[in-house]
């Protein structure tokens, strides 16, 4: 069974780059689009009134650039490498993360 249920209406919209990025890394999601027709009023019960909302176990996150930003914290997507180097305050670490990411990250993400 999939840790991660994405909610969306049954369109691409704002789930999206979420949906790509499961893609990307091959991680296992249940993708549950709702339909407003059916009955479904699912906006009074999700975080902050939005239709998209991520749920892993009993934690909702609503929003797609605040799930996509949580995403990019977890160790099993990797993506928050950009973001270390960017916003390192010490500058010896900055270089150390710089040459890292242009070594490293980079070529990977690129072969992939």
């Amino acid at each position: 069974m999939a840790s991660y249920k994405l909610y969306y209406f049954p369109s691409k919209g704002l789930a999206e780059p979420i949906r790509l990025l499961f893609a990307y890394k091959g991680i296992q999601y249940e993708d549950i689009r709702f339909l407003e027709i059916n009955g479904l009023k699912p906006k009074p019960n999700m975080p902050f009134g939005l239709c998209q909302f991520l749920r892993k176990m009993v934690k909702k996150l609503g929003g797609s650039v605040v799930i996509l930003r949580y995403l990019a914290e977890k160790p099993e997507f990797n993506v928050a490498e950009l973001f270390k180097t960017v916003f390192e305050k010490d500058e010896e670490k900055k270089k150390e993360l710089e040459k890292k990411f242009a070594e490293e990250v980079i070529p990977n993400t690129l072969a992939n």
